[in-house]
């Protein structure tokens, strides 16, 4: 997970470069009113706010886009892409939570901005994609014990970690809430089978 995390943390952010600190020094309520009293305060954080929509909403956007895998994909390649997930939503939601993004949206949100109900919306999915990615990460990551015979063991020996895994999976499936559907077990068990190979 660490090397995931590192190599997560080593990508381009969806937030683009480090931008100006316009909103180091409020604090409170008070602070943000009197700086978003300015005609021309407000209307950098209203664009700030919109460009920030843009690069979060292209990160949704391509989260629902279909995942592309071989035919050799196996358990790890599953246990790999969730963690990666799971590393990457951290990151955004981090941003999310950062004092320049929060204090940017309550100024917004003193002037009435129609954008803050937007971007709330954008908070909710990016705050789901991150629940979703982090217990599918959770649940599989039990897997991956059992996983790791498949890659090392040779098919005789391969008896029992088949079971445990099957068990596993079965477990995933009642408990989970959102690796559950009959979609996601089902391409699971396909990754078992290509790990398994011929018997």
């Amino acid at each position: 997970m660490i090397s995931v995390c590192e190599e997560v943390c080593g990508e381009r952010s969806a937030f683009g470069g480090e931008e100006e600190a316009l909103l180091a020094g409020v604090c409170s309520v008070e602070d943000a009113r009197a700086f978003v009293s300015s005609v021309e305060a407000a209307a950098a954080l209203e664009e700030r706010l919109k460009a920030w929509m843009r690069q979060v909403h292209a990160v949704v956007m391509e989260s629902q886009q279909l995942r592309t895998e071989n035919d050799s994909s196996g358990p790890q390649d599953e246990l790999e892409y969730w963690k990666r997930r799971a590393a990457h939503f951290a990151q955004i939601v981090a941003k999310l939570q950062s004092h320049e993004v929060q204090m940017t949206v309550l100024c917004l949100q003193l002037k009435m901005s129609k954008s803050v109900r937007a971007w709330r919306d954008l908070d909710r999915q990016i705050t789901f994609c991150y629940n979703e990615a982090r217990d599918n990460a959770k649940f599989i990551q039990s897997m991956e014990r059992v996983c790791h015979a498949l890659y090392l063991h040779q098919p005789e020996q391969m008896h029992e970690s088949v079971l445990a895994l099957l068990q596993t999976v079965r477990l995933v499936h009642s408990v989970s809430k959102f690796y559950n559907t009959t979609e996601r077990t089902s391409s699971l068990m396909v990754k078992v089978h290509y790990a398994t190979g011929p018997t």
